[in-house]
């Protein structure tokens, strides 16, 4: 998504202003954020993306879920929602292979 964003000069410009920062701040967070590996991420370099792509976001314990609501001028779409919730488990098949044997 970085790398998409460094080509479009215009949402990157939103992304800017919605962050506080200029262009070239913003261009040069993407940079530096596309040369790191993902075991040197910091949360900074995330928090430059986040901060202007997320307008809020709720957590709801019992099923374990997270509710964003994702900016309309920088996202194509505006609600996400993930859950773990637990089911319960059904017999094992054929064709699963069982681990604990192995």
């Amino acid at each position: 998504m970085a790398r998409e964003e460094l080509g479009r000069e215009n949402r990157l410009r939103i992304v800017a202003r919605l962050s506080d920062r200029s262009y070239k701040q913003m261009r040069g967070a993407v940079l530096e954020f596309l040369d790191t590996d993902v075991f040197n991420i910091t949360p900074e370099s995330c928090v430059a993306f986040l901060e202007a792509l997320i307008v809020s976001w709720d957590i709801d314990p019992a099923p374990f879920g997270l509710e964003i609501v994702l900016n309309r001028r920088v996202a194509p779409a505006h609600l996400k929602k993930f859950e773990f919730v637990e089911r319960e488990s059904r017999e094992p098949s054929d064709k699963k292979q069982d681990y604990r044997n192995s």
